[in-house]
């Protein structure tokens, strides 16, 4: 027997799950934080990881506000707990040292931070036992319960810095049809792959959207050349 799927919540309801998942980030933080000054650190490192999830929740709230997706593939990433906690990891790898040397390679980083942290969320929570030898939560360091704790806090602040930002861009994004829309995303895309040495710099500095501005007149003859090809073999 078929499950049912739900369907995909309406804007305004995406924006208030997008703004009650910004509240509970705040709130699991600061019992982490309570847990960490009490000495338990596996815990306070595990509902830091959870606030990190709550992050990315609002994150996917946001951007199905202006590119909805089908309502499966929303689910699944509502529920599922590494794609919640990618959106942290895209943002801790992108204010961090490590270089950033092309899209495939810095995906494939974010993928590999990703399973790590949703690891060593449940190392904090659960007893285990792999190669021969117990995995206890006291395994969890505090210096790692910390650095968490502050990181997921830094990305917390900005996320409330930027949200009337954030809303204003998927309201103007919205005005646009879906083909438009997704025109858009195509561009970015196009930009990160055939100009990484420009954009992947630009990420990490905040000014991407100028880099963008700067390879839209490009990507606009590269799009109608595209459509005039296909249209001669149509």
């Amino acid at each position: 027997m078929s499950q049912t799927i739900p369907p995909l919540p309406p804007r305004e309801d995406l924006l208030k799950i997008a703004q009650a998942a910004i509240a509970n980030a705040g709130d699991l933080l600061a019992d982490a934080r309570t847990l960490a000054e009490a000495g338990s650190f596996p815990r306070a490192h595990a509902l830091a990881a959870l606030a990190c999830e709550e992050l990315g929740k609002e994150h996917q709230c946001l951007r199905a506000l202006w590119l909805p997706p089908a309502p499966k593939a929303f689910w699944d990433g509502f529920t599922r707990h590494t794609d919640k906690l990618s959106h942290t990891q895209t943002q801790f790898m992108l204010r961090s040292d490590e270089p950033l040397r092309s899209p495939d390679l810095f995906n494939s980083r974010v993928h590999e931070l990703t399973r790590l942290a949703h690891q060593r969320k449940l190392r904090g929570l659960y007893v285990d036992y792999a190669d021969g030898a117990l995995q206890l939560p006291r395994h969890v360091t505090e210096q790692e319960a910390w650095r968490l704790i502050h990181l997921a806090q830094e990305q917390l602040d900005r996320e409330r810095a930027e949200w009337d930002q954030q809303v204003q861009k998927a309201q103007w994004l919205c005005q646009f049809s879906p083909r438009g829309r997704l025109i858009w995303v195509m561009f970015i895309f196009w930009a990160m792959y055939t100009y990484p040495d420009k954009m992947m710099p630009a990420l990490r500095d905040g000014t991407c959207s100028a880099a963008l501005v700067a390879l839209l007149p490009e990507f606009d003859h590269v799009f109608r050349e595209s459509l005039a090809s296909s249209d001669s073999h149509a």
